[in-house]
């Protein structure tokens, strides 16, 4: 039986499978050395050696030979390959006819997967995005394989898109993962996984794609869901288009996804009022719960950000009328700036003796969602 020692580099992908099998016809039963150290390199990569296109062809005739001794050889073989090589073979695999092959090249692949975690390198990254790409294949056999390995290891598919997201400068908040018998969390908890854009993020379309591998969190009744699921945040000044917010609502669903000003108050209203809005929930750590403000408390209006030079009994009154209005005026502080509220306290249903009412302005120096502890 020959010897092949693999030592140089080059890639298999620009060439078609079938011609690379009959370039090496007859070297089915050579036996492949793999990551042979020279003197020079000897304890210093810790990736075998690339092989040459002939060798990995040879490979995958091994893997798809009569004797059951030979395809175990080649399995193990395979697992001794870099990543950059096995990927290179998973590659040409649509045009595989051998389901046998397939088979042996995704199970090699998906072991590779399990191992990652989210702080790898850039071969390892290769790896997710293999098997990302197997799943979207037209063969069957590859599809489905793929897509199963996908979903066992659903946990590092979310770090790895997580991780993916902040390469291209989201802001991305994560949670708890629910019990199996935990499909919600509490009913005031935030979204477990919540991702904001704002005037950082610089994905482009291929980035925008990364939420596909996020699809986990958006079935409500996936035993693997994550309490609350996934939310997206649209900061003001987010440079997505129509069409690439309309690719984002396609991966992710329309109804979890949000715009929102730059700065955050943090308070959710609860009663709906003629006028003002009253104050159901604030947010832990939020900009509301700095500045004291509390559950209960009814908002009426706002004062105007002074102009230059303006005194404070000058700016202007606004007088609001509900919760979107506030809001609207939001649009106008950055992170950092102060927005004077008009509030009233003590506000009570019913005849309560002896208690009265206080009104008040309250300064509120405003974070921002990317400041916020729990985004609601």
């Amino acid at each position: 039986m020959n010897t092949l020692t693999i030592t140089s580099c080059t890639s298999l992908r620009r060439l078609p499978l079938p011609v690379i099998l009959l370039m090496v016809t007859g070297l089915a039963d050579a036996e492949i050395v793999i990551g042979q150290e020279s003197p020079e390199t000897a304890g210093v990569s810790p990736q075998p050696a690339s092989v040459t296109p002939d060798k990995l062809s040879a490979l995958l005739l091994q893997l798809d030979s009569d004797d059951f001794s030979v395809r175990e050889q080649a399995s193990e073989t395979l697992g001794q390959l870099s990543d950059a090589d096995v990927l290179r073979l998973a590659r040409e695999s649509s045009e595989q006819p051998s389901a046998e092959v397939i088979l042996r090249l995704l199970k090699e692949v998906e072991r590779r997967y399990a191992l990652i975690t989210s702080d790898d390198t850039a071969n390892t990254t290769d790896v997710s995005d293999m098997l990302e790409a197997l799943a979207g294949t037209t063969r069957l056999i590859l599809a489905d394989g793929a897509s199963h390995s996908l979903e066992e290891h659903w946990r590092t598919r979310i770090d790895l898109a997580v991780r993916d997201l902040r390469q291209c400068g989201a802001t991305v908040k994560m949670g708890a993962f629910a019990a199996a018998s935990q499909i919600w969390g509490a009913p005031d908890s935030g979204a477990a996984v919540q991702v904001l854009l704002d005037k950082d993020w610089s994905g482009g379309d291929r980035g925008l794609d990364v939420f596909r591998r996020l699809s986990v969190l958006t079935f409500p009744f996936s035993r693997n869901t994550l309490s609350g699921g996934l939310h997206v945040y649209l900061l003001d000044g987010h440079p997505l288009s129509p069409e690439q917010k309309a690719a984002l609502a396609e991966y992710v669903g329309q109804n979890r996804i949000a715009e929102r000003s730059r700065a955050a108050l943090g308070i959710k209203p609860s009663a709906i009022l003629q006028t003002g809005i009253q104050i159901g929930q604030v947010t832990k750590g939020s900009s509301a719960d700095g500045a004291g403000l509390a559950a209960g408390d009814l908002i009426i209006g706002i004062k105007a950000p002074a102009r230059e030079g303006q005194e404070d009994a000058d700016r202007e009154y606004i007088r609001l009328r509900d919760f979107d209005e506030l809001v609207e005026h939001l649009r106008a502080y950055d992170a950092g700036e102060v927005m004077t509220l008009h509030i009233i306290r003590g506000l009570k249903f019913g005849f309560q003796p002896g208690e009265r009412p206080t009104t008040e302005f309250l300064d509120v120096k405003l974070k921002g969602w990317k400041d916020m502890d729990v985004i609601q």
